[in-house]
């Protein structure tokens, strides 16, 4: 329409409305699935040990009859490293770090080194050391004589160890030395020492599998794949056990992959002595890590959607309010243009392609993907419309306000029974969110906006004794010997009781205080640092639309005020007193909203949050700071409205 440029700051708030609801409606889910990588990947971090995979392959049953020294030890225990990585499949494997065939002897006894001081003979496959002092162990038998039969009375077996350098300090032996050490029966072991080493990475897994690395009252000593069958020929079968042992790599961890995994490892565990696990035994806690981290991101994903949901329909909202204000500036030229024939189809076309480009704008300003912007720009896009269309349709003289007073009554009684119905369909709403949200949590739409829901019900109930309450203060102002209380509250009474303003002021108002008893209950960890940043967020942006509700609200009222301001000054009314007054026209209902939002704000965070993330929240203080802040604003409505001139009002008053 050609009128779009005498309107272009109505248009321009408007698109940037649409920009900014739509820039964190898709913005959000995504930084909320990165959030939640995130917070995978520092759950099973911290979880340390307890998130590797454990397997347990023992050995083929040997003949009691006869010691046979395997020389394929080390090799067997890396084909078992390769069948354990077959059977967690490619998904499940790719999470993993290379496997780390290990194998470990029951503890033995140290002897000479004081009470309770013990040491295992260990072998981690694929251990990266610097020699300090020697040189690796060595096979106890020439290449030739590896896999012979070992004579049953040939007496302990020699077994070759390297020793850290924590460990060869503690048991005070060096290159050469033998360490003594009894088997659980009692009997001496013969194990050597044949070098010194330093780790080139101690932060590497595979040290993990024996204390390999500390000098405490239980050490270890590192086997080779030459010695390995030597430590397994020393001492018993059931002495010496073969792990595989998987450790994940969080890099490689998504959210969507916990569940998932989760049900894997819980198989692999259940496989576990099995003939089709080849009789390994699964051991691990990653699937209660993963389940634990995805019960976080569930709660989390639950609070950002109540968070997302406010900010859609606060965003919605304000964009109602704004085209209210802009079709109300309109309604004489579309009044006009109805009288000259033009049907509601051709104006419908011209305010919904005026609409639409306004909010082409602003979501392209917002980058606009993704389910959640889709209400903001229906809203965008029908707001205007709707409103024009009943504007114009009213503009008809055949749809203008009976003479006849039953039939006034007839309408009002209609109109009556529609605000009802469209009052007890939320109310009916909000109870239905309220108990999904009790039944199953915060998750899905409809439990996630039991909070908003419960916001838009309370501003209906405001909304309902408001009228009651300017009455009330009508009625003692007239009682007060002043004019300036009468002329305010009549102000008052005469605009207070609408329902968008007073929408736009109380659920933005009360969402903010949901949104800070969130940020008020969360922690140290990403996931709760990434919802704290959305519900700042969250906090600011609804504080920023309330506030520019007043100034929309004011605005509308703006020049019918400014009339019977103009001709009160011409009747001798000051410019202090004519301030007055606006002021008190438009503090009281603000005040009320503020105060209201607040309330039931708080009591929603209790009710609602409180069940989402499943304990007791803390609402901040700073939830009252609407109460002054919007105060404020419309004390600066007030004194930028006075600004306007005398003349200038009562010829617009007058046109």
């Amino acid at each position: 329409m050609r009128g779009a440029w005498a309107e272009r700051w109505s248009l321009l708030l408007a698109a940037v409305v649409v920009g900014v609801a739509t820039l964190l409606a898709s913005a959000v889910p995504v930084a909320i699935g990165r959030t939640a990588d995130d917070a995978v990947r520092d759950a099973v971090t911290r979880a340390g040990t307890d998130a590797t995979v454990v397997v347990n392959a023992p050995f083929e049953e040997e003949d009691p009859s006869q010691r046979l020294r395997v020389s394929r030890t080390a090799a067997i225990l890396d084909q078992d490293a390769s069948l354990a990585r077959f059977q967690l499949g490619p998904a499940l494997a790719a999470a993993f770090r290379p496997p780390v065939p290990a194998l470990r002897s029951t503890l033995l006894q140290v002897t000479g080194g004081g009470p309770g001081r013990t040491f295992r003979l260990a072998y981690v496959g694929g251990a990266r050391v610097a020699w300090v002092a020697g040189g690796p162990p060595a096979a106890a038998v020439p290449a030739a004589a590896a896999g012979d039969v070992v004579p049953p009375d040939s007496g302990p077996w020699p077994v070759q160890v390297a020793l850290s350098q924590p460990v060869a300090a503690a048991l005070g032996v060096g290159p050469g030395d033998r360490v003594p050490v009894r088997d659980p029966r009692g009997q001496a072991l013969d194990v050597r020492v044949s070098g010194v080493f330093r780790p080139l990475d101690a932060a590497d897994p595979g040290w993990g599998t024996a204390p390999l690395l500390a000098g405490g009252a239980t050490t270890a000593g590192l086997l080779s794949a030459d010695s390995v069958p030597d430590a397994r020929l020393a001492l018993n079968p059931d002495e010496v056990t073969p792990t595989v042992t998987f450790t994940p790599e969080p890099s490689r961890l998504r959210s969507r992959d916990a569940e998932p995994f989760a049900a894997a490892i819980v198989a692999l565990k259940a496989s576990s002595g099995t003939e089709e696990a080849s009789f390994f035994r699964w051991q691990s806690g990653l699937d209660g890590v993963l389940r634990d981290a995805q019960a976080r991101i569930v709660a989390a994903t639950a609070q950002a959607d109540v968070l997302l949901v406010g900010l859609v329909v606060s965003a919605a909202l304000m964009l109602l309010l704004a085209a209210d204000l802009l079709v109300r500036r309109r309604t004489p030229v579309l009044a006009t243009l109805r009288e000259r024939g033009a049907s509601l189809p051709q104006l419908g076309a011209g305010l919904v392609g005026e609409s639409a480009v306004v909010a082409l704008v602003g979501a392209a300003a917002g980058r606009a993907a993704g389910l959640w912007t889709v209400p903001v720009l229906v809203v965008a896009v029908l707001a205007t419309p709707g409103f024009g269309l009943w504007a114009a349709a009213r503009a008809t003289p055949a749809r203008r306000v009976p003479a006849n007073r039953t039939a006034r009554r007839s309408a009002a009684r209609t109109r009556q029974l529609r605000r009802a119905a469209g009052e007890l369909a939320v109310v009916l709403l909000a109870v239905g969110a309220f108990a999904a949200l009790v039944q199953r949590g915060a998750q899905g739409v409809l439990p996630a906006a039991a909070p908003t829901l419960g916001a838009v019900v309370g501003a209906l109930v405001v909304l309902r004794l408001l009228p009651a309450g300017v009455a009330f203060g009508l009625a003692r102002a007239l009682r007060s010997p002043r004019s300036l209380p009468v002329l305010g509250a009549a102000r008052a009474a005469a605009t207070s009781t609408r329902a968008l303003p007073l929408l736009v002021l109380v659920v933005p108002t009360a969402l903010l205080a949901v949104a800070l008893a969130v940020r008020g209950t969360e922690g140290d960890r990403p996931l709760e640092e990434g919802l704290r940043r959305l519900a700042s967020v969250s906090a600011v942006v609804l504080l920023v639309l309330a506030a520019l509700g007043v100034v929309l609200a004011a605005a509308t009222t703006a020049p019918a005020r400014a009339v019977t301001l103009a001709r009160l000054r011409t009747l001798g009314l000051r410019p202090r007193d004519a301030r007055l007054v606006a002021a008190g026209e438009l503090l009281p209902p603000v005040l009320a909203g503020a105060i209201a939002g607040t309330a039931l704000g708080v009591l929603l965070a209790h009710l609602a949050v409180a069940r989402v993330v499943g304990h007791a929240v803390t609402v901040p203080w700073t939830a009252a700071l609407p109460i002054p802040l919007l105060a404020l604003t419309a004390t600066l409505v007030v004194a930028t409205e006075s600004r306007g001139r005398l003349a200038q009002t009562l010829r617009a008053g007058t046109a």
